[in-house]
């Protein structure tokens, strides 16, 4: 008996690992993300100085470390190109949370919801980021899952490089399938 179940598993193991499954499609596109609303300022905390009414960053110089959370912007992306530009046009609303020491150098983290209406559907996923303010810039990698229409089950991998306040933000982006 041990002997025929040990048999079953190992054609049964064998099936499996022999099965021809679809390959998998990469897309691509490039593309900009411009600022088009500040939704929220979210909740501020600045350490060693004094939140203020202008920004973000809405705290005092002297600050020595400020946080923020819910901090939501809304986007447009413009100028897209590639064999994924038509899963990525719409608008893109993000939530950020963030730590930043007193030079304005830190992290982000938050989620998005990219809404692309000429695919039916939406992206749905979360972000990182580095930014130093003083220098003018932020890099943000984010992963993302497609949610109804022609984005149901694909998944969303892009970087972002924003060269500073205020101007649009470079994004090179890869959409596969499962």
């Amino acid at each position: 008996m041990p002997q025929k179940i040990l048999a079953v598993f190992f054609l049964l193991g064998w099936a499996v690992a022999s099965a021809q499954t679809a390959p998998i499609k990469v897309f691509v596109a490039t593309g900009k993300q411009v600022q088009i609303q500040l939704i929220s300022p979210g909740t501020w905390a600045c350490e060693g100085g004094q939140l203020t009414t202008t920004g973000p960053p809405f705290c005092s110089p002297g600050t020595k470390k400020l946080s923020f959370s819910y901090m939501s912007n809304k986007y447009s992306m413009q100028d897209i190109t590639g064999s994924a530009a038509d899963l990525l046009t719409g608008e893109n609303i993000t939530a950020a949370h963030g730590v930043l020491d007193g030079n304005y150098f830190g992290y982000l983290w938050g989620h998005f919801e990219w809404t692309v209406p000429g695919a039916e559907g939406k992206w749905q996923g979360s972000f990182t980021a580095t930014a130093d303010q003083m220098r003018g810039f932020l890099i943000n990698k984010a992963v993302g899952y497609g949610n109804g229409g022609k984005l149901e089950g694909l998944k969303l991998e892009f970087v972002q490089v924003s060269p500073g306040s205020g101007q649009p933000a470079v994004w090179v982006a890869q959409v596969t399938t499962k």
